[in-house]
């Protein structure tokens, strides 16, 4: 059997008059290398069209030059690139030169990648700037120390993905321009710089523009955007983040994300919803409106922190802005939360969360609270008022516990703050929850469940003195006309009710004095001179009865709940 030897040809390289103008400038370069600064400058003006391989005609056409002068042997060479030309696609390899400049230039696409083949005469492409362009699209997979981009226009995308496991440290990351999407992995740079211009002229809708950054970390990283913004933050590490939108925001997802300062100013038309998860070592929080907004009130409709742990040094401020719902959920904070200046218009909500010490400052925190196995009691308030109602989904007895547990830890605020209108108001809350999470089935729970009904229906847990005012008038009258009726004292004529004597009216203010104040013998008087009875002893047993429940049991009652309702609450 006869073994033929196969040659596999490389495609052509094509854009014949692009290449020739590498190879001249190239052979250019050597002839004028200067050992003290051995660069070669390369300026490609001529039109690239299809697709190019930029970075293979580049170390073709160095291989080809460099065997005729074996002098250089011993130089690091750096290859300095400008492109002035228009082009459809460039591939560029990792072992491209030093510096790659794109000026003044309208192009499809730009893929920087890794290569496997590589030449050490390279070194890995370090610096790239781009300058007054439009690129449609623009990929970098390949390890750079340098990006610089200065009015891009019309891009669609832009990815940056180092996919080597090593991270590698850029010096310089900064980006302007216009782009709708913009994804960043496995980036690690002092400094991240992203400001995204808007490309509609005044009077026109402005487009989204998306923002992805995961798995990079940053010292600083400030996004600054003309257009609608969505941005998300995955397991990164940042110590310093400021996102200042200029128009809207639609969402901003900071999750799994390791910072220390996040600063967020919100625009003229707000922000749809900010989310902070799983993040750590957060030492300050800020979310205010835009320091352009001097009248207008602006707003994020929700706002969420979520499995997230403050610090002792943490300090949080949230301040001028109006938000529809603020939810914290599986948080511990054991620093400062401070709220200045909110409006929050549906409601706040607390769950399985130990808020730590929050200060309210002139803000309405909403009508409703939804709150589930948390503790705020070191909660502080200036000028702000606590929600009236907690939120309940369903009554069974454990959220019925724990909605009591809420209404307590309101009462400790309000006691806390000195506001005894509040502290009637919750523990009347508080008692009212109690009672519906007691059962009459439940032999223990009774006689409890009785008495904390009665005292609710009475006075409203001393909240109402008209309530035993109003019963004790309503139930003694009806008393007094049991027992005239006990006695015989009608005349039923249907459908006619006549009274023997109405004088027996006149004795009904003394039937709401007590026995033991105004004798009940001495009150009675006149009626069982009117009935014929020589004395209290001598009347029917049911008459007994009515008076007894009328002294012993109702009067003092409602006497008790009215004045313990009047002292507590004054004439509320």
């Amino acid at each position: 059997m006869i073994n033929i030897p196969i040659t596999i040809r490389k495609k052509p390289l094509g854009n014949f008059n692009v290449t020739r103008q590498i190879h001249s400038q190239m052979k250019k370069g050597f002839d004028t290398l200067d050992h003290y600064s051995p660069q070669i400058l390369l300026n490609i003006n001529k039109k690239i069209n299809e697709e190019y391989d930029l970075s293979r005609a580049i170390k073709e056409s160095y291989g080809k030059i460099k065997g005729h002068f074996p002098s250089v042997d011993n130089y690091a060479i750096e290859i300095r690139v400008q492109i002035y030309c228009d082009f459809e696609k460039i591939n560029i390899e990792s072992e491209f030169p030093q510096y790659i400049g794109f000026n003044n230039c309208i192009g499809n696409k730009v893929i920087i990648k890794e290569s496997n083949n590589v030449i050490n005469d390279f070194s890995k492409l370090t610096n790239l700037t781009i300058f007054n362009c439009e690129i449609k699209n623009l990929e970098i997979y390949s390890n750079i120390s340098s990006l610089i981009i200065e009015n891009l226009k019309s891009c669609n995308s832009f990815v940056i993905e180092f996919k080597s496991i090593a991270k590698v440290k850029m010096n310089n990351f900064s980006i302007k321009g216009q782009i709708k999407e913009i994804t960043v992995s496995n980036v690690t740079s002092d400094d991240l710089s992203l400001d995204i211009e808007d490309n509609k002229p005044d009077g026109f809708e402005t487009e989204q523009v998306i923002i992805k950054i995961s798995n990079s970390n940053f010292i600083s990283a400030k996004i600054k955007s003309q257009r609608i913004i969505s941005f998300n933050s995955t397991n990164n590490k940042i110590q310093n983040l400021y996102l200042n939108p200029q128009i809207k925001a639609n969402d901003i997802d900071i999750l799994n994300t390791d910072l220390k300062e996040v600063n967020i100013f919100i625009p003229i038309f707000g922000i749809e919803q900010i989310n902070f998860i799983k993040c750590s070592n957060l030492n300050n929080i800020l979310i205010s409106k835009s320091f352009e907004i001097i009248e207008e009130s602006v707003t994020v409709n929700n706002l969420m922190v979520s499995k997230t742990s403050f610090s002792k040094e943490f300090i949080g401020f949230f301040s001028y802005f109006i938000s529809n719902k603020i939810v914290f959920e599986n948080c511990i904070n054991r620093g400062e939360l401070n709220f200045e200046n909110m409006n929050v218009n549906l409601y706040l909500q607390i769950i399985n969360s130990v808020m730590g010490k929050m200060l309210f400052i002139n803000s309405n925190i909403g009508s409703e609270l939804r709150m589930k196995n948390s503790n705020i009691e070191d909660v502080k308030l200036f000028t702000t008022e606590l929600p009236s109602t907690i939120h309940v989904t369903n009554h069974t007895v454990t959220e019925l516990k724990n909605i009591q547990d809420a209404y307590r830890q309101l009462k400790v605020i309000s006691e806390k703050s000195s506001n005894k209108e509040k502290v009637i108001f919750y523990r009347s809350k508080e008692l009212d929850t109690y009672y519906e999470s007691l059962s009459f089935l439940n032999k223990q729970q009774i006689l409890e469940k009785i008495t904390i009904g009665l005292n609710r229906i009475s006075n409203r847990h001393t909240l109402n003195w008209g309530y035993p005012l109003f019963w004790l008038i309503f139930l003694g009258t009806i008393n007094f006309i049991m027992f005239l009726y006990s006695l015989g004292a009608f005349s039923i004529d249907l459908p006619y009710i006549y009274i023997i004597d109405t004088k027996l009216y006149s004795y009904l203010f003394d039937w709401f004095i007590p026995g033991y104040l105004y004798p009940t013998r001495n009150k009675i008087a006149l009626i069982l001179e009117t009935f014929n009875y020589p004395d209290f002893t001598s009347l029917p047993l049911y008459s007994k009865l009515i008076v007894f429940e009328n002294d012993i049991l109702l009067l003092p009652y409602c006497i008790y709940q009215f004045i313990a309702a009047f002292r507590r609450h004054g004439i509320k």
